[in-house]
């Protein structure tokens, strides 16, 4: 269980009644959080609106939209307050019960029961793989009686998938969560409504800015549902197959559950599911209470137990005849003409599912051999040396004192630490940013040279490669993705299970990269195999930051457990803890000559340690808030930071005093980056800027 994210609410806030516990999610359109009644002293659980691509958090806990979003932030806010408040008055033993809403902070609040024992059905799908019919039968009905109430009350849930359905300890009863109407409506306003889903149990119509949207698109929805139980296979989205089936010419991708659950299922429950996965909603039932008489009417189970009956008498009186016909050497003309029709049949068959079976692996060595392809490719970036002409670094560094450009294009806020990286050479400047894009900027010119899109979430950490040809980037969607620069495709990806990935490192020969990951732990991954080689445990809590030191042999790491830890590299051994911050460690940074390292902290400080010792040197206290990023400069003489308070502050490293401060975004200034010379700073904000400074 999480419990940190850099917009949510802070741990131990007092909201009303309700003090906030820890963090259970986060999503392009809420935050949700567990928390403890003061009052009746028992948990709950909080939604929070909070649309992170257009709103930020002050100072106060306040929600700001950005100026140009008022409108779309207000329109969702209202649609958020009217389900919360419809969906008080649903009340069904299977739907999740909402206990209050209310405003504050200029956004809305919905408290809801929380669930105490139990998982959902994307964790028992996980662990089982497919659910028995017997269990099936236990989820189904009382799922099918929540839906029936909610669309009589005039509610469409438009988010059913298998993180929604919840199922109680013991007996899987199931509870229905997190009704979508709101955000889909939102993601709708925004041209976007695929956003608002999950795509593999979303139907056609929700792409299309709610036309044509009913009672049987949430049949749709878990009808997929249904198939991903039953087949242990999470459905083809109903865009791949609509383009296969109207675009390519070919057949539906999606193999039929009555094919998938043969001889497991009753008949009856594959064919309904298959009706509520048809494309076109008028293809579908119209009505829970008709897809419900499909899959369980007692006359349907009879006919089926009765068309069973019928085959299996007819093969024993086909065997039997055939015997009899053989014995009595009559009819020989007849059989032979079944036979060869039976034989035409079979060979037909075994045709098209040899065609099938043809396509099937062409494309899987297709896509092998681009896998294959890319991997060489980038192997041979990998091992391409720096150029030799990198700018040499000013002596002395002169402070920045003016912002000279104001580089916009980001639609969401630059991330927090380590989401702005120079180029090796100093010309370009790379921007990662919570809209999750990461963009490429002419740092002489300001023109913006290329978007890479790829990443499904918030891109939260970027670094180019020693030599510049290639950039390395970590998301919210628990990947790390390798681009080209030169032209911006997707050379490699690794996942990495159950966690995004807050913050990476490149060190310094760019072969080994570390990143975080899952359990509060830091993976480092050789580059040139694609594997982990260790895996370094030990913090209390998310990693926050990581850096490499200028010789590549120690990494340091920050994290909301308060700490930093310095490991060796060769061998992933913990060499020290650094102790001393009262708050979340946000940004660690080790000096030019590896014998300091800076820390910044939620609780306003800078600390500057020497790693000999493992001891405070100074500890800086002009930030009023916290602190998001800290470098060193080039040369090692200053070290910069960034905060909450919207300030940037340079330092004096060895004296430990403040020089100067810079002034002119208008939110937190998230990340910072020198350039290679020492010329330049780069500043992101939550502002959707990107400042150069001179």
């Amino acid at each position: 269980m999480s419990t940190h994210y850099r917009n949510a609410l802070p741990i131990d806030y007092q909201l009303h009644d309700y003090r906030i516990q820890s963090l259970l999610g986060e999503s392009h359109f809420s935050i949700t959080y567990l928390a403890q009644d003061t009052k009746q002293n028992h948990l709950v659980v909080i939604k929070e609106y909070f649309p992170n691509q257009i709103a930020f958090r002050l100072e106060d806990q306040q929600v700001q939209p950005a100026q140009k979003n008022q409108a779309q932030f207000q329109f969702g806010l209202e649609h958020f307050l009217q389900e919360g408040q419809a969906l008080i008055q649903l009340k069904h033993p299977n739907i999740v019960s909402i206990l209050q809403v209310f405003q504050a902070h200029n956004t809305v609040y919905w408290i809801r029961t929380y669930e105490t024992t139990g998982q959902n059905l994307t964790n028992l799908l996980k662990k089982q793989g497919t659910l028995t019919e017997a269990k099936l039968m236990k989820i189904v009905p009382p799922l099918l009686s929540a839906l029936t109430t909610a669309h009589e009350a005039g509610f469409l849930h438009l988010n059913i998938n298998p993180n929604n359905i919840y199922l109680r300890d013991n007996d899987y009863e199931p509870v229905l969560l997190d009704f979508g109407a709101a955000r889909y409506a939102f993601a709708c306003r925004d041209n976007n409504p695929h956003q608002a889903s999950h795509p593999s149990y979303t139907a056609f119509e929700q792409y299309h800015s709610g036309e044509n949207q009913g009672t049987w698109t949430d049949i749709y929805a878990l009808g997929a549902v249904l198939y991903h139980a039953i087949s242990g296979q999470i459905p083809i989205d109903t865009l791949k197959r609509t383009k296969a089936l109207k675009v390519q010419g070919s057949t539906d991708p999606l193999c039929p559950a009555t094919q998938m659950g043969e001889q497991r299922y009753a008949q009856t429950i594959l064919q309904a599911i298959d009706w509520a996965l048809e494309i076109v909603e008028k293809d579908r039932p119209q009505q829970v209470a008709q897809w419900e008489e499909a899959m369980f009417s007692p006359q349907n189970q009879k006919q089926e137990k009765q068309a069973k009956l019928l085959a299996a008498t007819k093969r024993i009186t086909i065997a039997v005849g055939i015997v009899v016909i053989i014995a009595t050497g009559l009819g020989l003309g007849y059989l032979s003409q079944i036979e060869k029709r039976l034989a035409q049949f079979l060979q037909q068959q075994t045709l098209i599912e040899n065609e099938w079976l043809r396509k099937a692996a062409l494309k899987r060595e297709r896509l092998e051999q681009e896998r294959k392809r890319a991997r060489e490719h980038f192997l041979t970036l990998l091992q391409q040396p720096a150029s030799a002409s990198l700018p040499p670094i000013e002596q002395p560094i002169s402070l920045p004192n003016q912002a000279i450009r104001s580089l916009q294009g980001h639609q969401g806020g630059v991330c927090v630490d380590g989401c702005l990286a120079f180029s090796p050479n100093g010309e370009s400047l790379a921007s990662g940013s919570w809209d999750n894009t990461i963009k490429l900027w002419n740092v002489k010119s300001g023109q913006l040279q290329q978007t890479l899109a790829g990443h499904q979430d918030l891109v939260l950490s970027i670094a180019f490669s020693f030599n510049g040809l290639f950039l390395v980037s970590g998301s919210a969607d628990n990947t790390i993705k390798l681009w080209e620069v030169s032209t911006g495709k997707v050379l490699q990806t690794l996942t990495e299970t159950n966690s995004w990935v807050g913050t990476l490192a490149l060190n310094p020969n760019g072969h080994l990269l570390a990143a975080e990951g899952a359990n509060n732990t830091v993976k480092l991954w050789a580059l040139d195999s694609g594997k982990i080689v260790h895996t370094l445990t030990g913090h209390q809590n998310i990693i926050n930051s990581v850096s490499f030191s200028p010789d590549g042999k120690q990494l340091a790491s920050g994290s909301a457990d308060n700490t930093i830890k310095l490991w060796e590299v060769n061998t992933g051994k913990l060499l020290q803890t650094l102790t001393g911050h009262q708050k979340d460690v946000l940004s660690v940074a080790f000096s030019p000559d590896g014998k300091t390292l800076a820390s910044g902290s939620a609780d306003t400080r800078i600390k500057i340690w020497n790693i000999e010792s493992g001891k405070t040197q100074h500890t800086l206290k002009q930030h009023n808030n916290w602190v998001l990023s800290v470098i060193f400069s080039p040369d090692g003489r200053y070290i910069t930071s960034s905060s909450y308070d919207h300030t940037i502050r340079f330092w004096d490293r060895k004296k430990g005093k403040m020089l100067h401060t810079l002034r002119g975004h208008e939110n937190h200034v998230n990340s910072i980056a020198f350039s290679p010379d020492g010329r330049l700073l780069a500043s992101g904000s939550r502002d959707l800027t990107i400042k150069i400074w001179q």
